[in-house]
């Protein structure tokens, strides 16, 4: 508008001529315009305000790191204070999905199995909820409120002594009003409701409330971010499942929620029931479990089957039904391979949950998955595509064994016992299923990805047997590794060793183990002659490099061919940063010769697959063939870590061989 009371249309000139005209123009249509946009402005931008400043708490980026940086400079020295252990959880969860409002009530009993008396405890409010209660069934003084930073401390009047136990009870509530700067609540909405334990008090130090960003960190005077403790020093202090690292609690669960809906959490179903126009369902957990707090409501449809005893159900969007029947499929699959290769089964049931995809990604929870509604339940597959709704729920299944039953210690390590075996034992059942040719293709998704985002990511690599937060590692190259083992070793082998390290650390009563537990059994199963591979594989980040630089075929008489191979090899190690540094190469490769066409995933018909001493630098292969050649190569299906993969298989030339150097 203003624009356009100032708008040059004539020869008019200077300010003051410019002034005049504009408020000539100021009238009419102009004027009411002017007031609209005006009105407009002061009525919008008040709204906005209101709800940002007024009805919540306006959270500038900036403001949220230096409160993070200040927490950490507070309170960073009471992070091995000595706490006492989750045993046991009582919640009571009312859903209240029009409102998008929550409150939980609930009880947390606490067990010191410490060597040493607790005189205080340190409890953290969560920041995204009110917590109207929070008191203990002992004497308790409390000696720091810090609001700001949702830190309270609070002395006990008799110290808890080793053994002894306390309950914790506590009530939060959450009644969003209006809308935030950022950040909009969307645990419960009308029809999808997911909610887990960052709602409920935490007690002990928090590292998940750090600074987590390098630049940040030195922005606020931080030092670099301390590592989690390496196998070695959480194997050297021993540490059981009465530590700090590993939580197993009983669990009892009521939640109301709207009468439409149906809600959900892990554990089982004791009774439901209708009361005051609302639904009501109590879960329960007799055995000691990993506390996740989760919690799910919608109108769902269920969908039910049954594999040995066990329950099966995919609760689902009534519209998105497109893969349950492939979710169901997976699961029967999975629970079928994971029960004869690795052990039973523990629960007898075993459910999939959507929840809206608010929340990303894909979780598992005991004898529970939940999925993202994107993330499984709306991905198309076509025809001759990798399965990847199978694959994902036979992951998650994984993790009642890996993750579930064994829990791995909270050190460097811990996602390649949990996510690279997981990853690792769907792409079996994806393999026992949809057969060798999916694998493969799978197999190689992951190489490309691992590959690419060695590019991508900032964060230094490391070993696979000291990953931390590194999906691409874990994940990715998690699977790879796993994989060209199974493929050296074989199935039985392999799989044997893993069934054996569930053995020894599976159960509440068993240590939990680190990522040098899971290699020894491994390395316990591989000959010495792949030694050198293993270690390049877990212990390393190594590189190979093997081109066939040319091949040649000449008749060797009774319809058999002599072919030779030209190839160049090598290998080198890389650091955090990338750089690489040639290594001694002295591994067994496969070398292989093909006849016929090429086939998707294939050089072709092998007439010759086995593994040879290759070396770095240029040599010659010669080897004798049934029948004529078409193409010959070093590692042909490509399963060794390569940065350039679509040079290792060369045409055969069929003329006379020249004599190799």
């Amino acid at each position: 508008m203003v624009a356009s009371l100032f708008w040059v249309r004539g020869r008019e000139g200077g300010v003051r001529a410019r002034l005049t005209l504009a408020r000539q123009r100021l009238r009419g249509p102009a004027l009411r315009a002017a007031a609209v946009a005006i009105g407009l402005i002061v009525s919008l931008g008040g709204f906005v305000f209101y709800n940002t400043n007024v009805l919540n708490e306006y959270r500038a980026p900036d403001a949220v790191a230096a409160r993070s940086a200040e927490y950490e400079r507070r309170y960073k020295r009471f992070e091995h204070a000595p706490e006492p252990s989750l045993v046991a959880v009582r919640t009571h969860v009312e859903l209240y999905p029009a409102d998008r409002a929550a409150e939980i009530r609930g009880t947390f009993r606490f067990v010191n199995r410490t060597a040493q008396p607790i005189d205080s405890l340190h409890v953290l409010p969560s920041p995204d909820v009110e917590t109207r209660a929070l008191g203990f069934d002992r004497a308790a003084r409390l000696v720091v409120d810090d609001r700001a930073l949702r830190y309270r401390i609070y002395a006990l009047e008799r110290p808890l002594a080793p053994g002894d136990s306390l309950a914790m009870r506590f009530a939060v509530a959450s009644h969003p009003r209006g809308f935030p700067n950022a950040g909009a609540p969307t645990e419960v909405t009308s029809n999808g409701t997911y909610i887990d334990r960052r709602w409920l008090p935490a007690l002990g130090y928090q590292r998940g409330r750090e600074l987590a960003d390098a630049e940040a960190r030195r922005e606020h005077g931080l030092p670099p971010r301390e590592l989690p403790p390496t196998a070695g020093d959480v194997e050297a202090r021993e540490a059981g499942p009465g530590g700090r690292d590993v939580e197993l609690a009983t669990v009892e669960t009521v939640i109301g929620t709207d009468a439409r809906q149906i809600a959900v959490t892990p554990g089982a179903l004791v009774r439901e029931w209708r009361a005051n126009g609302r639904r009501y369902f109590h879960y329960r957990i007799d055995e000691p479990t990993r506390y996740g707090g989760a919690v799910m409501s919608a109108e769902y449809a269920v969908r039910e089957a049954r594999w040995n005893g066990v329950a099966l159900r995919v609760y689902y969007h009534p519209g998105h039904d497109v893969n349950v029947d492939r979710m169901l499929r997976s699961m029967r699959a999975a629970l079928a391979y994971y029960g004869e290769r690795f052990g039973p089964y523990p629960y007898r049931e075993l459910s999939v949950v959507e929840y809206p995809r608010y929340a990303p990604g894909a979780r598992a929870h005991r004898a529970m998955i939940s999925f993202s509604e994107g993330s499984a339940f709306l991905t198309r597959v076509d025809s001759g595509d990798v399965d990847r709704p199978f694959f994902v729920a036979a992951h998650e299944t994984a993790h009642q064994w890996w993750g579930g039953q064994v829990i791995p210690a909270k050190a460097a390590g811990a996602s390649f016992v949990s996510e690279a075996l997981a990853q690792y034992s769907a792409m079996m059942v994806l393999e026992a299923t949809y057969g060798p040719e999916m694998a493969r293709r799978f197999y190689d998704y992951n190489m490309d990805e691992y590959l690419r985002a060695r590019g991508v990511y900032t964060n230094r690599e490391v070993p696979l047997l000291d990953v931390v937060d590194q999906r691409y590692v874990h994940y990715f190259k998690g699977a790879v590794a796993m994989y060209m083992l199974r493929e050296r070793l074989g199935a039985e082998a392999v799989d044997g060793a893993l069934r054996r390290f569930r053995e020894k650390y599976a159960g509440p009563e068993a240590p939990p183990p680190t990522s040098r537990a899971l290699y020894a059994e491994l390395r316990a199963v591989t000959p010495d002659s792949l030694r050198p591979l293993l270690s390049d594989l877990f212990e390393h980040i190594t590189l190979w490099s093997v081109r066939a630089d040319s091949a040649r075929a000449e008749p060797a008489g009774g319809g058999a061919w002599r072919v030779t191979l030209f190839v160049d090899a090598s290998k080198a190690r890389a650091d955090s940063v990338g750089k690489q540094t040639p290594a001694a190469m002295d591994d067994l490769v496969e070398v292989g010769v093909f006849a016929g066409p090429r086939r998707s995933g294939s050089p072709g018909e092998p007439l010759y697959l086995q593994p040879h001493r290759i070396r770095a630098g240029k040599q010659a292969i010669v080897l004798t063939v049934p029948r004529r050649p078409a193409r010959a190569g070093l590692d042909p299906y490509r399963r060794l870590i390569e940065r350039e993969r679509d040079d290792n298989i060369a045409e055969v030339e069929g003329r006379p061989a020249i004599s190799p150097p």
